[in-house]
């Protein structure tokens, strides 16, 4: 009987420490699957991350050219600035020439004078002021065919711009 009974006693410890075991492997099987969770919640936000670098790196490649048009631009604007100095030139020569011209109409006006010194002073000065209005022309198609360029150089920059939006999340 106290063999018996030794076996009982056994057997219920034995019991109860498969009853621990037991609540252990699930306790870990819990953790297990909480940290599962916790690592495919990882891979997610790290699948976000890859996604969000490979555009970063996309929009990257483009900034190079919006660099090099923005740089032919600048060249382009100076190419204006020194055409529209140019013109400038010009229009104060015209207005010199013109303040000349006034000046010895003025003086065939008072005087009623026409003598040859004061027509040619007219005629020297008109040839000025025509080949001063030549030049202010040819500065002005030339302004007008840079300006030209500057526009299609800002549309490309705009283009290029707008691509670089399109491709980055949450832009354009």
């Amino acid at each position: 009987m106290l063999g018996r009974r030794l076996l009982q006693v056994l057997g219920y410890v034995v019991l109860g420490g498969m009853t621990v075991v037991l609540a252990q492997t699930v306790m870990t099987t819990v953790n297990l699957v909480r940290v599962d969770s916790g690592l495919n919640s990882s891979l997610q936000s790290t699948r976000q991350l890859v996604q969000v670098n490979h555009a970063i790196i996309r929009n990257n490649k483009a900034l190079p050219a919006v660099v090099k048009e923005s740089q032919q631009a600048a060249i382009q604007l100076q190419t204006t600035l020194q055409a529209t100095q140019k013109v400038a030139q010009n229009i104060q020569a015209i207005n010199h020439l013109n303040s000349e011209t006034l000046a010895v109409n003025q003086q065939i006006a008072q005087t009623g004078n026409n003598n040859a010194k004061s027509l040619q002073q007219v005629v020297d000065s008109t040839k000025a002021l025509k080949s001063s209005l030549q030049q202010v022309q040819q500065n002005l198609q030339t302004l007008k065919s840079i300006t030209d360029a500057d526009k299609r150089y800002l549309s490309s920059m705009r283009q290029s711009a707008n691509t670089m939006n399109k491709k980055t999340p949450g832009v354009g």
